[in-house]
């Protein structure tokens, strides 16, 4: 009968855990699958086969990050990522940050992390969320420099931006039905 009472209250505190735990919408402003008007922004890169990045400033940045940037579908202009990142002289001075901020995230998302491992070597990173929305945060170092990444992202409009990509890719393969006469 105890097992069974245990067992109860344990069920009830995951349920009120996993209730409290706030869906991630979007990061620094940008809400997931909003139109973004690209032409407010610079462009800054190219998520390989997805989209494009555009850095932005926003209302609220995180204290010592510094860079943000957006990425957007590639036809729709839809949000499916925002990252903000920082950089170091130390890795110490990463990972402190990066504890912070994991300090931060765990009071309102599903951490699905253990804990920042201090090991020499180890390389330190966290992530919340269960379902396509996540976040992960990362500090690597090369011998110079020590930078911390914290990326929001959207799986399920990741994919689509493949797709936008892919069906812009097939657009443009049209057959040259020009007849080549210059014997090259």
């Amino acid at each position: 009968m105890k097992n069974i009472q245990l067992g109860l209250i344990l069920l009830g505190m995951l349920l009120i855990s996993s209730a409290t735990a706030s869906e991630i919408t979007g990061a620094f402003g940008v809400e997931f699958g909003a139109t973004v008007d690209i032409n407010n922004y610079k462009q800054v890169g190219i998520d390989g086969p997805y989209g494009q990045e555009f850095s932005f400033i926003p209302e609220n940045p995180y204290g010592p990050l510094t860079d943000y940037s957006v990425f957007v579908t590639p036809q729709t202009h839809r949000a499916y990522q925002v990252s903000a990142s920082a950089k170091f002289t130390s890795m110490k001075a990463c990972r402190r940050v990066l504890s912070d901020l994991e300090t931060s995230l765990e009071k309102k998302y599903d951490k699905t992390s253990k804990k920042i491992r201090e090991d020499f070597g180890s390389t330190p990173k966290i992530s919340f969320g269960k379902s396509s929305r996540t976040i992960e945060g990362i500090c690597t170092a090369s011998i110079l420099k020590k930078r911390l990444k914290l990326i929001y992202t959207d799986k399920k409009l990741r994919e689509l931006a493949g797709q936008e990509y892919q069906q812009l890719q097939q657009s443009n393969k049209q057959p040259n039905n020009d007849h080549d006469t210059s014997g090259l």
